[in-house]
């Protein structure tokens, strides 16, 4: 397990250039595929007695070191275990439709607006004048930065607060028959499988 985390992290971290540039490259798109295809590779090589570098965490010179300088222990604590309930993916979120990642607070909090009637029951779609949303960084400089206003491509549509709330607005007005059965759904999860963002929505 040693050698194989530490071929994966001295070997194939990213860091931050995956992620510049305005436009979407296969790699981008792919990166955690990418990311998990070489640490699956790492362990069968270290599996098979393939010997990494040693002591990642604590290797003075590792990437955990420079981001979180430390006396020689690792920066944080490191748990193994071959027993109990706790499963990695248990404490992930998982992202279902397109959109950027920083976008899903105010995805969900429109649809629960849209969910609690609060659209409908005043039949004011159209009356809307204003919609605020409230982001961290790096969230606003992602999806909220005004040159964002104006996309001209798939890719910088869905780095679009903008872009990407008002495309799921529109999908529920535009859809009479989601708004006729609104009060017969039971949870918000109905509300977001009938809104999803899908590949049609950036084209």
């Amino acid at each position: 397990m040693e050698h194989a985390i530490g071929m994966f992290v001295a070997h194939y971290i990213p860091f931050r250039a995956i992620r510049a540039g305005k436009q979407l490259s296969d790699s981008k798109g792919a990166s955690a595929a990418l990311s998990t295809e070489v640490a699956l590779m790492c362990i069968k090589r270290a599996i098979n007695g393939f010997i990494g570098p040693k002591d990642i965490f604590r290797n003075p010179e590792s990437i955990f070191r420079i981001n979180e300088p430390t006396k020689g222990d690792s920066p944080f604590d490191i748990y193994v275990s071959n027993g109990g309930d706790d499963f990695a993916l248990m404490g992930m979120h998982f992202k279902l439709g397109l959109y950027e990642h920083q976008s899903a607070g105010a995805l969900e909090g429109l649809q629960r607006l849209i969910y609690e009637n609060k659209f409908i029951k005043h039949n004011d779609f159209h009356g809307i004048s204003k919609i605020k949303i409230i982001a961290y960084e790096p969230a606003f400089g992602i999806i909220g930065d005004p040159a964002k206003r104006k996309c001209q491509t798939r890719q910088s549509a869905d780095h679009s607060m903008v872009y990407i709330v008002g495309t799921m607005l529109r999908k529920a007005i535009q859809d009479k028959e989601f708004i006729e059965s609104l009060p017969t759904l039971k949870s918000l999860d109905d509300v977001w499988k009938r809104l999803i963002l899908l590949p049609i929505d950036f084209a």
